[in-house]
């Protein structure tokens, strides 16, 4: 199986699986396979995208969620964290979750995996012991990304001289 079919599949199958399928429309999950995606964007605000060569583009295509509220709004955020502890919960799912986020991080994940600079290769690696659900403003949750965010600025302090 091609593997833009396979992740059209895997994507189905997960919706089917976390209570979806009544809202998937199989032609996009076929279509969002089929799609080659060349651009990498390094960050969003509001109805904007920031390529990586730093090109802005206007976000038509996000649908009424990004025009209303822009990207990444609080509010969604915390929703979308909250959906993914459903969906995962009681599942045996491993999800690589690569964020800039600390805090993200820690509120969504079981480890925090720290990269270095050029050539990328794993520096720290912290458990997160902090029992579920968590919230994002939790004083565990700020404590831990505190001190991730504090190995990371070694790092880059380290590799800036």
């Amino acid at each position: 199986m091609a593997r833009t079919s396979l992740a059209a599949a895997e994507s189905g199958a997960l919706a089917n699986g976390a209570g979806y399928s009544d809202y998937v429309n199989p032609q996009w999950v076929r279509l969002l396979g089929l799609l080659e995606m060349n651009v990498r964007y390094k960050r969003c605000v509001g109805a904007e995208l920031f390529t990586v060569h730093d090109r802005r583009i206007l976000d038509f295509l996000s649908g009424y969620c990004v025009h209303n509220l822009g990207h990444n709004h609080p509010r969604v955020v915390a929703a979308l964290h909250d959906e993914l502890d459903r969906i995962c919960s009681g599942r045996a799912l491993t999800v690589l979750f690569v964020t800039h986020n600390v805090r993200e991080a820690v509120r969504l994940g079981d480890r925090v995996i720290v990269l270095s600079s050029r050539p990328g290769r794993v520096i720290a690696e912290y458990d997160v012991p902090i029992e579920r659900p968590r919230r994002i403003d939790s004083a565990p949750v700020a404590e831990l990304a505190a001190r991730v965010t504090d190995r990371l600025r070694e790092e880059m302090s380290r590799d800036a001289g």
